[in-house]
């Protein structure tokens, strides 16, 4: 979704540009509800886009002078425009150029010295060329797919105890519902909601609270009787607060022995 919001700002592609027809305004997005599957996901990466994007000045035909990253930030946010003003101020770049030269207004000159200084030093370019938007945290200034889902989601350092989830003494498809709660996309109703779904929320085993990964395998009261019961079973305090404490064994116990509880978290996880 980041990608694609990035795309929508600087893509001339025939689909970013029906995108943009459909969901945006003076290249912002609508306030108005429209039903959509794709424009939640887009609509809340919008603004991470442009703040992490800036604009290489070519012609100016594509950047607003006072909304649009060209100088580092943009003016309204330099000058503290209200938002209220800003939604208006529709200018582009070139109605502030005047025979290769910046035309300053006389009010900023005198309140706002620093940024009309660093307007000046910004070099004119020909007219034939053409502006472009790119991303701050690459180095062709690209936002790829792969650099998407790195921004979004970066690398985190992987549990050991990750590596016992798939063993040969364990059938995948009970070790694959774990690595599904570990990264947190089992299809409860806290996740669907965040697809774009309405629906109401009540956790089927307890009915006394909303439905999430969290309350379904460590909270609810029938998954802390499995808990408590696997904690009887083997004479050892299993701290279900988080998948994370769960499976964080004593370091001190035999590889055979961690293997069995290894095996009966996760087939507890699946009875859940």
């Amino acid at each position: 979704m980041l990608k694609l919001a990035w795309d929508m700002n600087s893509s001339s592609q025939e689909w970013a540009n029906f995108c943009r027809t459909r969901f945006c305004k003076n290249k912002e997005p609508k306030t108005s509800y429209m039903k959509s599957s794709i424009w939640p996901g887009i609509k809340k990466h919008w603004y991470v886009t442009l703040e992490n994007s800036i604009w290489l000045l070519g012609n100016g035909s594509s950047i607003r002078y006072w909304a649009d990253n060209w100088l580092g930030n943009s003016l309204v946010n330099l000058l503290g425009i209200p938002n209220q003003i800003s939604s208006a101020l529709l200018a582009k770049v070139p109605d502030f150029i005047h025979e290769s030269a910046w035309i300053i207004p006389s009010w900023m000159s005198r309140m706002h010295p620093a940024v009309c200084h660093q307007i000046m030093r910004t070099p004119i370019l020909t007219s034939h060329l053409l502006d472009k938007l790119v991303w701050l945290h690459s180095s062709d200034g690209i936002l790829t797919s792969k650099e998407a889902y790195n921004f979004t989601k970066p690398a985190q350092p992987q549990d050991q105890w990750c590596k016992n989830i798939w063993s040969i003494s364990i059938p995948p498809f009970k070790s694959f519902v774990t690595w599904r709660l570990y990264n947190n996309i089992m299809p409860t109703d806290e996740n669907l909601k965040l697809r774009g779904m309405a629906l109401p929320s009540i956790c089927k085993l307890c009915w006394s609270t909303k439905e999430s990964s969290a309350h379904l395998f460590f909270h609810c009261s029938f998954a802390k009787l499995i808990w408590s019961w696997l904690s009887t079973q083997f004479g050892y305090y299993i701290d279900h607060a988080s998948l994370k404490s769960i499976m964080s064994l004593s370091t001190q116990w035999s590889p055979q022995l961690k293997q069995v509880l290894f095996s009966a978290i996760i087939n507890s996880i699946d009875v859940i």
